[in-house]
Parts: structure tokens; C-alpha cells; sequence
């Protein structure tokens, strides 16, 4: 008996090989709105966060604001929240969270990607120790003080 050898490419084998080649095309096309996250994770200041997102994010003729920069005070810590618009369509944005750890170290904590959002925009409320992120009337995240954590643990006494 011989051995049946298909010549022809089944036509979900088509598919499938088409698709991630076109996804490939799309992710590399896109890989420039994303940040390297070594060159955001721990900057000096407000102000070089600032910058660097000024210098991260391209100018885009169909949209003059690229980003924008909310602080917000708890309790004992301060944040800033850096809303970036690299994407070209509607209501797809990032929000980038940082912590003031100490005077010169802003520590990113968190990016929240926020696709196919009613109002292309968020907005911030400090609880406590900790700020709410809200899209949409909804809590998305809430980002906790680690600064004040330490703070805190540092204050303890040592028992002897």
C-alpha cells in the first residue's frame, strides 16, 4: 500500500499561514507607539518624564495631543499619571502610572493599555494611600503606595 502525500495546502492551513503573517506585519507596523519600557521605568523627575514622552511619542498630523500629564496627591505619596495617545484610532490610548519614590526617583508602576473606550479619556482619584484610575465611570486600577509602604516598615521600631 503507498502512502497518501497531500500536494495541495487545505485551505484552513491557508488561512491561518495568511492571518499570522498579516498580524506579524501589523505588530512590527506598530512596534514604534509602544515605549521600550527600560527607557520609562525609573526617571529623575516630572520634568523628564515629561520629555521623554515628548521625545517617545511621534507627532501625528491627525491628532495634536500625544499626551497628557495629571499628578495627583494621596495621603503621603504622589503619583503622575502620563495618558498617551500614539494609536490612530478612536479611543485607543495607554496610561502610564508613576510613583514619587524619593525626590530624584519616579518609579513607573503601571501601564494600562485602554482599547475601544466610550470617552478617550481617563481620570484620577486619590483614596487614602492609593489612586483609582477611571474609564468610562469605571475603576480599572487602583495603584497602592509602595513609598508609603517602605515609609511606614522604616518607621517601625526594631525589636532588640
Amino acid at each position: 500500500m503507498q502512502g497518501y502525500v497531500r500536494t495541495k495546502p487545505t485551505p484552513a492551513l491557508v488561512a491561518v499561514v495568511l492571518l499570522a503573517v498579516s498580524l506579524q506585519g501589523c505588530v512590527r507596523q506598530n512596534d514604534h507607539n509602544w515605549p521600550n519600557t527600560r527607557e520609562v521605568l525609573m526617571l529623575s523627575s516630572a520634568r523628564e518624564i515629561e520629555e521623554k514622552f515628548r521625545t517617545l511619542l511621534p507627532a501625528y498630523t491627525d491628532n495634536s495631543v500625544h499626551f497628557s500629564i495629571t499628578k495627583v496627591q494621596a495621603e503621603t505619596s504622589q503619583f503622575l499619571f502620563v495618558t498617551a495617545y500614539p494609536y490612530t484610532g478612536p479611543a485607543i490610548f495607554s496610561v502610564y502610572c508613576y510613583e514619587e519614590i524619593n525626590p530624584a526617583l519616579w518609579h513607573l508602576r503601571a501601564v494600562v493599555p485602554i482599547i475601544e473606550a466610550h470617552m478617550a479619556a481617563a481620570s484620577f482619584a486619590a483614596d487614602g494611600n492609593s489612586v483609582k484610575v477611571i474609564c468610562d465611570g469605571e475603576v480599572i486600577l487602583k495603584v497602592g503606595s509602595v513609598a508609603a509602604a517602605v515609609r511606614k516598615e522604616q518607621a517601625r521600631p526594631v525589636p532588640h
